[in-house]
């Protein structure tokens, strides 16, 4: 779906089209949380056959099928929230991708996972699902972004870049 994104919304962002490019982005996005509910869906009807593949422990096997599980129930939120990187990245929207890739990732998950592994009692599982959290949170911002149509410029006219 990302290289679909230059020739759906780069190319009509190029030619002035910004109302075409912006139903484009919102028809990527929809399908690209279509397609990820789909491949969620069968890793979690995979997540007890691919631990099988390891020798490993009981409670490794145990927790590798929690999160596969998990991953295929979030895994909607990192498509949709890549997709939506690479619409934005179109647009010169640099500041809300940085903001939204690095600086979430780095300002938020990455300290919230950091307090719960080491100051925290939480299993494995729990500090997961938090970080899983905070990237449906990361998720929400970038649509607010793209919501907010700063992305949606011409970058061949002087001015807009």
């Amino acid at each position: 779906m990302s290289a679909a994104t230059p020739v759906l919304v780069s190319q009509r962002l190029g030619a002035g089209k910004l109302d075409e490019a912006y139903q484009n982005g919102k028809m990527l996005l929809k399908t690209i949380g279509f397609v990820a509910a789909c491949l969620g869906l069968i890793m979690f009807g995979m997540s007890h056959i691919v631990p099988n593949l390891y020798q490993v422990s009981k409670a490794s096997h145990d927790l590798a099928v929690q999160m596969i599980q998990l991953t295929g129930m979030f895994f909607w939120i990192y498509l949709t929230g890549a997709q939506n990187y690479f619409i934005m990245r179109a647009g010169g929207d640099m500041k809300s991708t940085l903001l939204m890739d690095g600086g979430f990732k780095w300002g938020v998950t990455i300290p919230v996972m950091a307090i719960l592994a080491y100051f925290t009692q939480f299993s494995a599982i729990a500090i997961f699902m938090c970080t899983q959290v905070c990237e449906f949170i990361q998720m929400c911002v970038g649509l607010r972004f793209f919501f907010k149509k700063r992305w949606l410029k011409n970058l061949t006219v002087k001015g807009n870049r």
